[in-house]
């Protein structure tokens, strides 16, 4: 595997070799059907067996030992497909063959052998000598006669190879898996490079395959690894999210860091925080190994640089002079930008110790530096610049013009010189195309400072474009480069810093932002200012959101759109874009000073006692309940719906029993506590049907001051999922509701909740269970057709007090105008 995925020349781990464990060679038949031949079927899941196969899939509850399941899947995966690629299968369909059977069949023994070394007595295979053979793989498939027919079968089968491997749970060595899933990458994007020269009409290769399922999982080892090697949770995480080959994980994890180790105690897989500083405390850096820290402050003309903003509609530009003699003090000369004029703007980072809260000044040992860096740009003789320490003031009003004029600033950049500790460590020459994915352009030509030199970006991406015509595997790391993500899992070192980076990228207008203080209140306004450019914002915010604002009437709107400064978060890459999406006008809402004003249809969700005499809560004690659902049902359909709390749903299969037993004692049962206020509802996506489950908003109504108008207005409670129950499911529940009427009821029960015998009561329920259990057939075949045959007829009883100590009653109220905060 090591030659199969690209690595970075000075990895930062050895890449083991993958063990060749063929027993046999492949045998040259259908793809397909090859564990028919073997009878081997029981492998197999049935949505993936070829015509009518009676043996039972088993792999999931007896796994086939590791010595029996990977010579086969060596055997038909990486042999079969590589086989196939180069047309020496025979047909599925009957078709006539390419190479005839003895040549295919002398080619794949040659294939084995070819791929097979040798290295102190252990057999592996051998990366290098597969690559070796795309060039003829790539001539087959374009060349052969009904080559679309061909390419469309290979499609085919590197899905069924895909959905096969990723079936398998047990006993399949990693390095076995990933060499499989290497060479069915490779195969995907050369299917889809010939498809698109050959002009082929049929349906292209999917580029977005999840070759990479699993490679760097949540705790897994190669995490364990990084983590090891001083890499942020979070990078870890940008990684897993944004790169969506193997090839481009596979690169990006071995890369060796290359910055001094940081603490990431206080980080998580959303933020890192090791970069982040303390306003109050922070103080420009010198530079190390050069400055003993003892050297002169330069300072800037402040008045000059703003008479230039108060009195022109340009932006500070800033010439360095140096001393005639090296004792004497660097001189600034500040001077207005005039179209035409050739200057470099300054990105860097402030944890790298270049900025300067409390004034408009640097070291001199910076300035220094940062001249010599400008210095030796193209066309930079005059040495002019633009850094945001010097040229954006302290004082709010100015800072707020220099701040609202950044974007020209690098618009009209001759260069811009990122200055990063994590790249200026690395030499030019030796730079890797994975770097980049942490770049982005605003100027025509962005530099970025290595250690020996400064590099544009477009020449580095002129060097990888050659380079994926040459070798498929960068392919697919300049499909990831290209499909990057910019924004998301990244952060400032200033978190109130965001609402003024995320303005100037979008254009709009940022000049009241800074006169605002603190982050929501900033982000409430850049969030305004996107509905009145957009005509709205999409009414998915209200759905997709871990840390809201705190600010009257935008409690719905999102804390960051970075997605970096929550602990905790549930939200993927995946629903941080799908809140974007708006399909139609219906979709966008207004946000107004009662909260986002959304049209879409809901319910209200109304507790009623069991009995009109009793409390919602009739046996309280008598089990300690995990709410891991409620069940509420609309009497108008008689239809029986499941709420489960979002977070819940997506943290619980990663918590111990501990943490599950922690958050459960913190929380108190939150659906339960909110719905039995009286005052709860839920409002969901238009597009949610009865039948499939649909994510909604909890709300609580507030008191309508306003009149009859129609608004319902609320306060934005939890993000839920509501899924109908099915037939079975519902049948249950009408009779478990009935045994909880019974129970209430029951006098007996009653007065012994009174005088505290709980354990008696305890015993009269699972009486009464027991008795229905025995007396309904049906009920058992049902309970274990929907909660499992493991279900223990002693722990059915502990319904009636968790699920049905009360009703739940769902109101539909059709489609409505809400005012969500």
């Amino acid at each position: 595997m090591n030659e199969l995925l690209l690595t970075p020349s000075d990895s930062a781990f050895t890449v083991p070799q993958t063990a060749y464990v063929c027993t046999e060679n492949w045998d040259g038949g259908s793809f397909c059907e090859y564990p028919q031949r073997k009878g081997r079927c029981s492998l197999v899941p049935p949505e993936l067996r070829r015509g009518l196969i009676e043996e039972p899939y088993l792999e999931l509850l007896h796994p086939t030992p590791g010595n029996q399941l990977q010579p086969f899947v060596q055997t038909w995966l990486f042999f079969g497909l590589t086989a196939e690629a180069l047309c020496l299968n025979e047909a599925d369909d009957g078709s006539a063959r390419l190479i005839d059977e003895a040549t295919a069949s002398s080619e794949i023994a040659e294939l084995h052998s070819r791929l097979c070394r040798h290295h102190d007595g252990v057999r592996h295979l051998s990366g290098a000598a597969w690559l070796d053979l795309m060039p003829l793989i790539r001539q087959r498939l374009s060349s052969a006669p009904h080559a679309e027919q061909r390419l469309n079968r290979l499609g085919h089968y590197l899905r069924h190879s895909l959905l096969f491997l990723h079936s398998i749970r047990a006993n399949l060595d990693r390095d076995l898996r990933f060499s499989i899933a290497a060479v069915g990458e490779l195969l995907s994007t050369l299917h889809h490079a010939v498809t698109t020269a050959g002009g082929f009409t049929l349906n292209l290769m999917s580029l977005g395959f999840n070759w990479q399922f699993q490679y760097l999982e949540h705790g897994g080892s190669l995490e364990s690894e990084m983590l090891d090697r001083g890499w942020c949770p979070s990078e870890v995480n940008k990684i897993r999210s944004q790169f969506t080959s193997l090839c481009g994980i596979h690169y990006a994890s071995h890369l060796k860091k290359m910055t001094p180790r940081m603490d990431h105690e206080r980080c998580s897989a959303k933020i890192c925080r090791a970069f982040q500083i303390d306003m109050s405390t922070y103080r420009p850096l010198h530079v190390q190994g050069v400055c003993e820290g003892d050297c002169w402050t330069v300072d800037i003309d402040v008045v000059s640089v703003q008479s230039i903003l108060r009195s022109t509609n340009s932006f500070p530009i800033i010439r360095l002079l140096w001393p005639d003699e090296e004792r004497d003090e660097l001189k600034l000369i500040i001077e207005p930008f005039q179209p035409g004029t050739s200057f470099v703007a300054l990105s860097h980072v402030w944890a790298d110790g270049l900025g300067n809260p409390q004034a408009n000044s640097l070291p001199q040992c910076q300035m220094q530096r940062m001249a010599s860096k400008i210095a030796a740009l193209p066309d930079q003789s005059q040495g002019l610049f633009w850094v945001d320490t010097l040229c954006c003031p302290v004082e709010p009003e100015t800072k707020a013009i220099a701040l609202q004029r950044i974007a020209d600033v690098y618009r009209h950049a001759r260069h811009v010189l990122v200055l990063d500790s994590s790249l200026s460590a690395v030499n030019a020459e030796d730079t890797h195309p994975a770097e980049l994915l942490f770049q982005g352009a605003l100027a025509r030509s962005l530099q970025i400072q290595f250690a020996d030199r400064a590099v544009g970006l477009m020449e580095l991406l002129a060097k990888l474009s050659v380079a994926k015509g040459h070798d498929m595997r960068y392919e697919r790391l300049w499909i990831d480069i290209a499909n990057q993500r910019a924004l998301h899992s990244r952060s400032v070192s200033v978190p109130s810093d965001e609402p003024l980076c995320i303005a100037t990228l979008l254009g709009l207008e940022a000049s009241d932002i800074a006169t605002f203080e603190g982050q929501d209140r900033r982000m409430a306004l850049v969030w305004d200012l996107v509905a009145r450019e957009g005509g709205g914002l999409p009414s998915g915010f209200i759905f997709n959101i871990d840390e809201p604002l705190d600010v009257p009437g935008w409690r719905w709107a999102p804390r960051s759109l970075l997605g970096a400064f929550t602990d905790d978060s549930v939200l993927g890459i995946d629903e941080r874009i799908v809140r974007f999406e708006v399909k139609s006008p219906a979709m966008l809402g207004t946000p107004t000073a009662e909260g986002l004003r959304v049209t879409l249809p809901g319910c209200r969700l109304l507790p009623r006692s069991r009995l009109h005499h009793l409390p919602l809560h009739p046996w309280p004690g008598l089990i300690s309940p995990a709410e891991d659902q409620v069940l509420v049902r609309d009497e108008t359909s008689g239809r029986w719906f499941r709420i489960v709390d979002w977070y819940f749903s997506r943290k619980v299969g990663s918590w111990t029993e501990a943490e599950r037993t922690a958050y459960h004692r913190q929380q108190d049962n939150p659906l339960c506590r909110a719905i039995d206020a009286g005052d709860c509802g839920l409002v969901w996506t238009a597009a949610s049907t009865d039948d499939s489950p649909r994510m909604c908003c909890m709300v609580r109504f507030l008191n309508n001051r306003r009149g009859n108008d129609g608004i319902a207005r609320v306060r934005r409670e939890r993000t839920v999922i509501l899924a109908a129950l099915g037939k079975t499911e519902t049948r249950v529940m009408d009779r478990m509701q009935l045994l909880a009427d019974e129970m209430a009821n029951n006098c007996q029960v009653q007065e012994l909740i009174e005088s505290g015998e709980l354990q008696l009561v305890q015993e009269k329920m699972k009486h009464k269970l027991a008795t229905t259990w025995e007396s309904e057939p049906w009920l058992q075949a049902a309970l274990r057709e929907t909660l499992g045959d493991d279900l223990e007829e002693e722990t059915v009883w502990a319904m009636v007090p968790k699920l049905f100590s009360h009703h739940i009653e769902m109101v539909p109220l059709g489609e409505k105008v809400w005012a969500v905060d």
